[in-house]
């Protein structure tokens, strides 16, 4: 229990130093197993065993989703879909108060359904609706916060990178994972739409309204825009959900149809084409170097039995489940404020597995109450990703302004925490109707 405290500890102390999460993973595991092996008698034979595991679980065919699923990001965030899909539901929502608010987190629901990454999300949409909202006079709080939670939205609608991490992590199918998010996704998406009618019934002067007005022939004409990404929306996920291919085969039908759609509408050139590939390829070492981390770094905490020994603990406790799971999303919100996302997905999602299991909850509900969380936390200060990616989209707003923006989507996202903790069925019940 001790030595599999210390190893987090040590990867927590070298990631708040800034260390980025894949090269502390590697070095905190391969010094333990180094140690626990013997050193220079047995430590080469532990992190060669060690190295044979974290190669078959590289090798895996359902990773090969990843760099599929980010190179589809990538297309699509240079093919100007995203601005497609929100110039249409502008010119529908434009007499609505908070229309480019509420506009803005449709198109990143509508983008992220096809590029799974809250980064591309919140640069694409964000680059577009900033400058709108500047041109009303919206206020930096009120134009920054709905695009900094707007790209929560990305990895909870599949297809998310985040599912694909956590199904590599914790051997849960990818694809109930990734269909699991659906239902959730979309009420995340009307309880941030909601927040924004409310807010703006209570105070009209926090929402501009728009000055341009758009006749029916022009909107009727913008519904042709965000086709493209509905229908291969609806062909990757309706290809899983009835089982006429896997998520792999999905991640490739998808990236195949965003080339040919971008190549039809000459939106791609030779040098868009090869930025793409480079940006793609970057992303996707960056990821692989985390689950190689997270898949050695869990071989080493697996010698400790630390995962099982906690797990024993906490069941020996005898508290009821729901006061269990209080306690672990309050514990991921508060390492939220120190923690990048990402290390908190990779040091302890795989180890409260065996604690939710053993509590009766499903690993697939598990698994989307997890990325809904991790999302919370890259809004979460001082650490925030989405809060700093935002701020570096507006120039004339400061890192309190996005925070302040932020607050009252944040309390929206821990509304659907609730509901999926009362509620598991609203996770499971599209997963578990899946064919095939």
């Amino acid at each position: 229990m001790i030595n599999g405290s210390i190893l987090i500890l040590a990867v927590i102390f070298l990631s708040v130093l800034s260390v980025p999460v894949g090269f502390a993973l590697l070095f905190v595991a391969l010094l333990f197993l180094w140690v626990h092996f013997g050193g220079l008698d047995g430590g080469i034979t532990g992190i060669v065993l060690s190295g044979i595991t974290t190669w078959d679980t590289v090798l895996s065919w359902e990773l090969t989703a990843i760099p599929l699923f980010v190179f589809m990001g990538e297309l699509t965030a240079s093919s100007g879909l995203g601005r497609d899909a929100f110039e249409c539901l502008n010119m529908w929502l434009a007499r609505v108060k908070g229309s480019l608010a509420i506009v803005t987190t449709l198109a990143s629901a509508a983008f992220g359904a096809v590029t799974g990454s809250t980064a591309a999300t919140i640069v694409t949409i964000g680059t577009i609706s900033i400058g709108e909202m500047k041109r009303l006079g919206y206020s930096a709080p009120i134009r920054t916060g709905a695009i900094a939670v707007a790209g929560m939205l990305a990895n909870l609608i599949p297809p998310s990178i985040l599912a694909i991490i956590y199904s590599s992590l914790t051997g849960v199918s990818l694809g109930k994972v990734l269909i699991a998010g659906l239902i959730p996704g979309a009420l995340l998406t009307f309880l941030f739409t909601m927040t924004i009618l409310i807010r703006g019934i209570k105070d009209p002067t926090l929402f501009p309204t728009e000055d341009r007005t758009f006749s029916l022939r022009e909107k009727l004409s913008s519904i042709k825009l965000p086709m493209p990404i509905l229908v291969i929306f609806t062909l990757m996920v309706g290809g899983i959900y009835f089982g006429i291919f896997s998520p792999t085969e999905a991640a490739g039908a998808g990236c195949a149809l965003v080339l040919i759609t971008t190549l039809l509408l000459r939106r791609m050139g030779w040098n868009s084409f090869i930025g793409a590939v480079g940006s793609g390829v970057r992303t996707t070492g960056f990821i692989m170097l985390l689950i190689i981390g997270a898949t050695l770094f869990s071989s080493a905490l697996a010698t400790t039995r630390f995962p099982f020994l906690l797990a024993d603990q906490v069941i020996a406790l005898n508290v009821p489940p729901i006061a269990t799971m209080l306690i672990f999303i309050t514990l991921m919100i508060i390492l939220g404020c120190v923690l990048d996302a990402l290390a908190l997905l990779i040091l302890f999602i795989p180890l409260f597995l065996p604690i939710v299991e053993a509590l009766g909850y499903s690993p697939v509900w598990f698994g989307t109450l997890s990325v809904l969380l991790i999302e919370i936390a890259a809004v979460t200060p001082p650490i925030s990703g989405n809060i700093w990616i935002t701020k570096g989209l507006d120039p004339d707003a400061t890192v309190m302004d996005v925070t302040r923006g932020v607050f009252p989507y944040y309390l929206a996202a821990l509304v659907l925490v609730v509901l999926l903790l009362f509620f598991p069925q609203l996770a499971t019940w599209l997963p578990s109707k899946m064919m095939g």
